[in-house]
Protein backbone atom coordinates (compact mmCIF):
# COMPACT_ATOMS: atom_id res chain seq x y z
CA UNK A 1 0.00 0.00 0.00
CA UNK A 2 1.56 3.07 -0.86
CA UNK A 3 2.09 6.48 1.13
CA UNK A 4 -0.91 7.89 0.49
CA UNK A 5 -2.94 5.51 2.84
CA UNK A 6 -3.11 6.46 7.06
CA UNK A 7 -2.79 3.73 9.50
CA UNK A 8 -5.05 4.33 12.18
CA UNK A 9 -5.83 1.02 14.75
CA UNK A 10 -4.07 -1.33 12.67
CA UNK A 11 -6.63 -0.43 9.64
CA UNK A 12 -5.34 1.27 6.66
CA UNK A 13 -7.58 4.51 5.18
CA UNK A 14 -6.46 5.59 1.88
CA UNK A 15 -7.15 8.25 -0.52
CA UNK A 16 -9.11 7.57 -3.80
CA UNK A 17 -6.38 7.46 -5.50
CA UNK A 18 -5.00 5.04 -3.50
CA UNK A 19 -7.42 2.75 -4.01
CA UNK A 20 -7.55 3.16 -7.77
CA UNK A 21 -3.72 2.44 -8.04
CA UNK A 22 -4.45 -0.95 -5.67
CA UNK A 23 -7.50 -1.80 -7.35
CA UNK A 24 -6.39 -0.67 -11.10
CA UNK A 25 -4.46 -4.43 -11.50
CA UNK A 26 -7.78 -6.21 -11.69
CA UNK A 27 -8.72 -4.59 -14.85
CA UNK A 28 -7.28 -5.84 -18.40
CA UNK A 29 -8.39 -3.20 -20.21
CA UNK A 30 -6.20 0.12 -19.44
CA UNK A 31 -8.11 2.13 -22.07
CA UNK A 32 -10.75 2.56 -19.46
CA UNK A 33 -9.87 3.63 -15.80
CA UNK A 34 -11.41 1.61 -13.09
CA UNK A 35 -14.04 4.46 -12.57
CA UNK A 36 -15.45 4.38 -15.64
CA UNK A 37 -15.70 0.23 -14.81
CA UNK A 38 -17.28 1.08 -12.35
CA UNK A 39 -19.92 3.69 -13.27
CA UNK A 40 -20.94 1.59 -16.03
CA UNK A 41 -21.47 -1.42 -14.44
CA UNK A 42 -23.64 0.94 -11.87
CA UNK A 43 -25.42 1.87 -14.36
CA UNK A 44 -26.16 -1.50 -16.19
CA UNK A 45 -27.18 -2.60 -12.78
CA UNK A 46 -29.54 -0.22 -12.13
CA UNK A 47 -31.48 0.17 -15.61
CA UNK A 48 -31.55 -3.50 -15.35
CA UNK A 49 -33.49 -3.21 -12.19
CA UNK A 50 -36.08 -0.88 -13.21
CA UNK A 51 -36.76 -2.53 -16.24
CA UNK A 52 -37.48 -5.36 -13.80
CA UNK A 53 -39.33 -3.35 -11.30
CA UNK A 54 -41.55 -1.80 -14.17
CA UNK A 55 -42.17 -5.49 -15.64
CA UNK A 56 -42.77 -6.82 -12.02
CA UNK A 57 -45.72 -3.92 -11.77
CA UNK A 58 -47.63 -4.22 -15.15
CA UNK A 59 -47.81 -7.97 -14.54
CA UNK A 60 -49.61 -7.91 -11.48
CA UNK A 61 -51.79 -4.64 -11.96
CA UNK A 62 -55.61 -4.88 -12.11
CA UNK A 63 -57.68 -1.03 -13.38
CA UNK A 64 -59.32 0.79 -10.68
CA UNK A 65 -62.41 -1.17 -11.73
CA UNK A 66 -61.31 -4.66 -9.78
CA UNK A 67 -61.70 -3.46 -6.34
CA UNK A 68 -65.27 -2.44 -7.52
CA UNK A 69 -65.84 -6.10 -9.25
CA UNK A 70 -65.38 -8.16 -5.83
CA UNK A 71 -67.36 -5.99 -3.98
CA UNK A 72 -69.76 -6.26 -6.83
CA UNK A 73 -69.43 -9.89 -6.49
CA UNK A 74 -69.81 -9.70 -2.14
CA UNK A 75 -73.35 -7.95 -2.58
CA UNK A 76 -74.47 -9.82 -5.53
CA UNK A 77 -77.12 -12.30 -4.03
CA UNK A 78 -78.33 -9.62 -1.85
CA UNK A 79 -78.68 -6.52 -4.26
CA UNK A 80 -78.55 -8.12 -8.06
CA UNK A 81 -80.26 -4.23 -9.16
CA UNK A 82 -77.41 -2.75 -7.50
CA UNK A 83 -74.91 -5.23 -9.11
CA UNK A 84 -76.04 -4.70 -12.54
CA UNK A 85 -76.28 -0.52 -12.17
CA UNK A 86 -73.00 -0.71 -11.00
CA UNK A 87 -71.28 -3.26 -13.42
CA UNK A 88 -73.46 -1.53 -16.61
CA UNK A 89 -71.66 1.63 -15.71
CA UNK A 90 -68.41 0.10 -16.20
CA UNK A 91 -66.32 0.59 -19.56
CA UNK A 92 -64.81 -3.01 -20.61
CA UNK A 93 -61.95 -0.91 -22.90
CA UNK A 94 -61.25 0.40 -18.93
CA UNK A 95 -60.63 -3.35 -18.15
CA UNK A 96 -57.21 -4.68 -17.68
CA UNK A 97 -56.41 -7.97 -18.64
CA UNK A 98 -58.22 -10.98 -19.73
CA UNK A 99 -58.76 -12.06 -16.22
CA UNK A 100 -60.51 -8.93 -14.93
CA UNK A 101 -62.23 -8.71 -18.30
CA UNK A 102 -63.65 -12.48 -17.34
CA UNK A 103 -64.72 -11.41 -14.40
CA UNK A 104 -66.81 -8.21 -15.16
CA UNK A 105 -68.48 -10.54 -17.77
CA UNK A 106 -69.19 -13.45 -15.59
CA UNK A 107 -70.41 -11.02 -12.51
CA UNK A 108 -72.58 -9.07 -15.51
CA UNK A 109 -74.16 -12.12 -16.44
CA UNK A 110 -75.31 -12.98 -13.01
CA UNK A 111 -77.21 -9.93 -12.39
CA UNK A 112 -78.50 -9.54 -15.60
CA UNK A 113 -80.40 -13.41 -15.02
CA UNK A 114 -80.83 -12.41 -11.52
CA UNK A 115 -82.65 -9.64 -12.21
CA UNK A 116 -84.79 -11.68 -14.67
CA UNK A 117 -82.91 -10.54 -18.37
CA UNK A 118 -82.90 -13.15 -19.93
CA UNK A 119 -80.17 -13.45 -22.60
CA UNK A 120 -79.87 -15.99 -25.76
CA UNK A 121 -76.59 -15.33 -27.05
CA UNK A 122 -73.37 -15.20 -25.40
CA UNK A 123 -72.05 -12.10 -26.17
CA UNK A 124 -72.10 -10.56 -22.91
CA UNK A 125 -70.52 -14.05 -21.28
CA UNK A 126 -68.08 -15.06 -23.64
CA UNK A 127 -64.81 -13.54 -21.65
CA UNK A 128 -65.71 -15.28 -19.13
CA UNK A 129 -65.96 -18.97 -20.86
CA UNK A 130 -62.91 -18.49 -22.65
CA UNK A 131 -61.13 -17.32 -19.76
CA UNK A 132 -62.40 -19.65 -17.26
CA UNK A 133 -61.58 -22.31 -19.57
CA UNK A 134 -58.63 -23.05 -18.36
CA UNK A 135 -57.82 -20.45 -15.80
CA UNK A 136 -59.44 -19.31 -12.37
CA UNK A 137 -61.33 -21.00 -9.40
CA UNK A 138 -63.42 -23.89 -9.34
CA UNK A 139 -66.06 -21.68 -8.33
CA UNK A 140 -65.30 -19.78 -11.60
CA UNK A 141 -65.53 -22.79 -13.28
CA UNK A 142 -69.22 -23.57 -11.48
CA UNK A 143 -71.17 -20.02 -11.88
CA UNK A 144 -69.38 -19.84 -16.39
CA UNK A 145 -70.81 -23.18 -17.15
CA UNK A 146 -73.91 -22.54 -15.00
CA UNK A 147 -74.75 -19.41 -16.56
CA UNK A 148 -73.89 -20.86 -19.70
CA UNK A 149 -76.04 -23.17 -19.39
CA UNK A 150 -79.03 -20.57 -18.48
CA UNK A 151 -78.42 -18.97 -21.70
CA UNK A 152 -78.63 -22.31 -23.73
CA UNK A 153 -81.94 -22.51 -21.66
CA UNK A 154 -83.05 -19.51 -22.56
CA UNK A 155 -82.90 -20.52 -26.38
CA UNK A 156 -84.85 -23.42 -25.76
CA UNK A 157 -81.61 -25.67 -26.31
CA UNK A 158 -81.94 -28.06 -23.21
CA UNK A 159 -79.61 -30.61 -24.04
CA UNK A 160 -77.09 -28.09 -24.25
CA UNK A 161 -78.00 -26.45 -20.76
CA UNK A 162 -77.96 -30.07 -19.30
CA UNK A 163 -74.72 -30.54 -20.58
CA UNK A 164 -73.31 -27.30 -19.29
CA UNK A 165 -74.84 -28.38 -15.93
CA UNK A 166 -73.30 -31.48 -15.36
CA UNK A 167 -69.70 -29.78 -16.49
CA UNK A 168 -70.04 -27.50 -13.74
CA UNK A 169 -70.74 -29.86 -11.60
CA UNK A 170 -67.80 -31.62 -12.54
CA UNK A 171 -65.68 -29.19 -12.80
CA UNK A 172 -66.67 -27.22 -9.82
CA UNK A 173 -66.81 -30.10 -7.57
CA UNK A 174 -64.29 -28.34 -5.05
CA UNK A 175 -65.89 -24.44 -5.15
CA UNK A 176 -67.45 -24.15 -1.72
CA UNK A 177 -70.53 -22.19 -3.37
CA UNK A 178 -73.08 -24.50 -2.24
CA UNK A 179 -75.80 -21.57 -3.57
CA UNK A 180 -75.16 -22.17 -7.33
CA UNK A 181 -74.80 -25.68 -7.36
CA UNK A 182 -78.36 -26.09 -5.08
CA UNK A 183 -79.76 -23.88 -8.32
CA UNK A 184 -77.92 -26.38 -11.03
CA UNK A 185 -79.66 -29.04 -9.51
CA UNK A 186 -83.04 -27.09 -9.78
CA UNK A 187 -82.58 -26.16 -12.74
CA UNK A 188 -82.04 -29.50 -14.19
CA UNK A 189 -84.80 -30.70 -12.18
CA UNK A 190 -86.88 -28.32 -14.28
CA UNK A 191 -85.31 -29.53 -17.76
Amino acid sequence: ISGDCLKYSNRHYCDAKALLQLYKPLFRDNSINFAEKFKRSYMKQYIITIIFALCLASCSQHSKHWETLTQVEAFMEERPDSALAILQGIEVGDLSGKEEKAKHALLLSMALDKNVIDKTDFEILQPAIDHYEDNGTPTDKLRTLFYQGRIYQNQGSNAEAMDCFLNALDKGEDSEDLLTKARILYTQGLI
